[in-house]
């Protein structure tokens, strides 16, 4: 008994779904525009049957999975519980969705491991900015917690940072056409020296009072603006936290890419349906 499976990512422009078996040794991919109030939905539809089909192997879905697409409002709010019946109706199988933290922190699960950190906390510096704990190679909500919109100085000075009532501490760049704060995430490389510092400040104040409460030995920074902060935004905390306290967890800037969500997806999808196949097998056994 063997099925394919489907990780989907949805962003505000583009919806990329893979197809692979559950081995992964084939996977196929299908990107599909996202334009109007109506079309994430069709995207979404599109792209999984496009991936599906492509696929070497003839054999029926088992799984998908989809993230939340919850650094992109606009597309989410038009999605919704329609895209998980339709979906669903079309291939009748489960569809599951989930959080673009979780899913970033799944991904990069095999390369902290490698590293020998089986336990680890992902900073997700988008829009929500979001915690999640991985223990011992499992992926944990840390309180899912909202911790303000992504900005070129947006950083977690604990769990929730409220949105500054001006942008008088905001880079020009990181402003709209009006000189208001722009919830926007800067793009690789636009970081400021200004920008990058403030933001290393915040995140050590929120990694100093999480590693005070939960120990964990190494931080992930992963998501748009850690991203554009890259190696050296990752240098800057792990000097900091190593000035300001003993024994510092390890800091590491994300390895696993811009394609993260969606190998998160496509993981996360073949263990559900893997499970789902033992469980059968077993409940299916005879001895006799």
């Amino acid at each position: 008994m063997s099925v394919n499976v489907v990780g989907v990512e949805i962003s505000a422009t583009v919806v990329i779904a893979a197809c692979s078996d559950l081995t992964a040794t084939a996977v196929t991919k299908a990107r599909r525009p996202v334009s109007g109030p109506l079309d994430p939905v069709t995207a979404v539809c599109a792209a999984v049957r496009a991936a599906a089909e492509a696929h070497p192997r003839t054999l029926p879905l088992g799984q998908i999975v989809m993230n939340a697409a919850d650094t992109t409002a606009e597309v989410s709010s038009a999605l919704g519980p329609t895209v998980r019946r339709m979906l669903a109706r079309e291939w009748n199988v489960p569809v599951v969705v989930v959080s673009d933290a979780r899913l970033a922190a799944r991904a990069e699960t095999p390369y902290m491991r490698a590293d020998g950190h089986e336990t680890f906390t992902l900073l997700y510096l988008a829009d929500p900015i979001r915690t999640v704990d991985v223990l011992q190679g499992r992926v944990f909500p840390s309180f899912d917690a909202h911790l303000g919109a992504a900005r070129a100085d947006a950083g977690a000075g604990g769990r929730t940072v409220p949105r500054p009532a001006s942008g008088a501490d905001i880079e020009p760049e990181a402003r709209d056409a009006g000189g208001n704060a722009s919830g926007s995430t800067p793009a690789a490389g636009d970081l400021t020296p200004g920008s990058l510092l403030r933001l290393t400040e915040r995140i050590v104040a929120s990694l100093r009072t999480d590693y005070a409460r939960f120990g964990l030995p190494a931080t992930v920074l992963a998501g748009g603006t850690a991203d554009a902060g890259g190696h050296a935004l990752a240098g800057l905390v792990q000097s900091e936290l190593a000035r300001q306290m003993p024994g510092p967890p390890t800091v590491r800037a994300s390895r696993a890419g811009t394609a993260r969500l969606l190998d998160g997806a496509l993981q996360v999808a073949r263990e559900h349906a893997i499970h789902r196949v033992f469980e059968a097998i077993t409940r299916n056994y005879n001895p006799a």
